[in-house]
């Protein structure tokens, strides 16, 4: 007997970790001002590298803090800092030669005012997911060994082929009506519609919502939204035609800026978004899953569980999401709203039979007028919602891409946000593949003659072939118009 192996190429997720570092930074007031008001305060997170190590990945990453605020003369104000860091995220399965995804973003955001200056401090959430390359032996055949029956499945199996990382700008121009408008911070959502690689590249092509947070001498605080298309090409070494491919996006910087021109005043806005693309390469092969003996010679089957990386797809999807926000007890009453920020401050994921549930709580701030001039309040309203299924959460993020704010009483609001989940969608697969074949020496021969044998509920043909050590397609032909008992003719054969 002779057993010939091959060598299956695979990739899968093999281990996730999360950790929760605190990001502090400070920055000094423009001419030591004091007593300020605070009225809005946020914080982003980029990953500018990842390396995976023994047990666990180290992440270099920014911590971008904006806070508004009022200044003694009533006049709002925004003023920015960054803070970076190195992050250690345990991963139990991790080693040197895995690759990783590490994404995350800043939960709960405070700025402090102190002799002049902001004191800024974030709660940071980290997640690290790694990706191990497998090289699996398993037997294609067996040769010399008489007739045997044979179960044979095919396989599609995906592998990481070349990766990228680019940072783009995306610019554009709008008509403004407005007069003596001020930029006061942006926020931008990019959204990817396709993703496509190419000769050494992975073109994207997709939008990015922005919100443009301003004041002006006629309203102290108003936001303009402004789409910005975007298609571009980021070099990919190894990637092909016909190859699938994912991307993530990253805001590294957003600028926005009225600006005087001959046909009016427009608002310019540049964003630079980092992109990290991988391009993956499919491949097909048949595997052995069982077989046997059909004379009845004693072999020793071994089988292993493989869970391998089948398929990989750009996950994106918009949920509309509305509740009314009520005023903090002590707040202003609300005459006029002039706008509303929001952002996810508590997220998990829960993986259900036939949906994806997002849940946990957005922090939603609202900038009205409360009598005496323009300030805010802040709620946390808590979320439930479903998304279609995704197999695995290795890189999604929930994010607030939209959010419109009506009065509806002096002390609420009705509050709507498009909520957008978005990453790579990694779809699983599972198969019990032949690792192992040897010859016992012993016969399992069954005795000749004709047996009636009432299967099992569930049983296969497949199952009752190799329990008589009987070719399948025989059992079949035998039972063509059974509904009964089986009929199991076995003769005396040399072979």
């Amino acid at each position: 007997m002779r057993v010939l192996t091959d060598n299956l190429h695979l990739e899968r997720p093999a281990g996730f970790g999360q950790a929760s570092p605190i990001a502090e930074g400070a920055v000094m007031l423009p001419g030591n001002e004091r007593n300020v008001k605070i009225l809005y305060q946020t914080a982003t997170l980029d990953v500018l590298g990842a390396e995976t190590q023994t047990g666990r990945v180290s992440a270099d990453v920014a911590v971008n803090f904006v806070v508004l605020y009022l200044d003694g003369e009533g006049a709002l104000r925004s003023i920015e800092a960054q803070s970076n860091q190195s992050v250690a995220i345990d991963v139990e399965e991790a080693s040197a030669r895995m690759g990783a995804r590490v994404w995350g973003w800043a939960e709960e955001v405070r700025a402090e005012e102190s002799g002049g200056r902001l004191n800024l401090r974030a709660e940071l959430i980290v997640k690290a997911c790694v990706l191990e390359e497998l090289e699996q032996s398993v037997v294609s055949d067996v040769e010399e060994a008489g007739p045997l029956a044979r179960q044979e499945v095919a396989v599609e199996t995906v592998t990481q082929a070349a990766t990228g990382r680019q940072r783009l700008l995306v610019t554009e121009s709008f008509p403004s009506d407005r007069e003596d408008a001020r930029v006061l911070f942006a926020t931008a959502c990019p959204i990817l519609s396709g993703v496509q690689a190419g000769e050494h590249t992975v073109n994207l092509n997709g939008e990015i919502k922005s919100t443009i947070v301003c004041t002006s001498a006629q309203s102290p605080y108003f936001t303009m939204q402004k789409i910005l298309p975007f298609n571009l090409s980021v070099d990919a070494e190894g990637a092909r035609f016909g190859m699938e491919a994912l991307a993530t996006l990253g805001v590294q910087e957003l600028v926005a800026e009225f600006k005087p021109g001959e046909e009016g005043e427009t608002l310019a806005v540049e964003c630079i978004l980092q992109a990290d693309v991988y391009a993956f390469q499919r491949s097909e092969a048949s595997v052995l899953t069982d077989l046997y003996s059909i004379r009845g010679d004693g072999l020793e089957v071994k089988t292993q569980e493989l869970d391998f990386l089948c398929g990989v797809t750009a996950y994106s999807q918009d949920q509309n999401f509305a509740q009314a926000l009520s005023l903090p007890e002590g707040s202003a009453p609300l005459r006029n709203i002039y706008g509303v920020m929001a952002r996810p401050v508590a997220v998990e994921l829960v993986q259900e039979e036939r949906q994806t549930v997002a849940e946990g709580l957005i922090s939603v701030t609202l900038f009205y007028d409360g009598g005496e001039g323009l300030t805010s309040a802040t709620q946390a309203l808590a979320f439930h919602q479903a998304f279609p299924p995704v197999e695995v959460d290795c890189a999604l993020e929930l994010r607030v891409c939209a959010v419109q704010a009506a009065q509806i009483t002096s002390e609420s609001a009705d509050i709507q946000l498009v909520l957008n989940l978005s990453g790579p969608h990694y779809e699983l697969c599972s198969i019990a593949v032949v690792t192992e074949v040897e010859d016992t020496g012993e016969s399992e021969a069954a005795p000749a003659g004709v047996t009636l044998y009432y299967p099992a509920q569930g049983e296969t043909l497949w199952q009752v072939g190799k329990r008589f050590h009987m070719d399948p397609e025989d059992v079949s032909r035998l039972n063509a118009d059974s509904e009964g008992p089986m009929l199991i003719y076995k003769r005396q054969t040399e072979w």
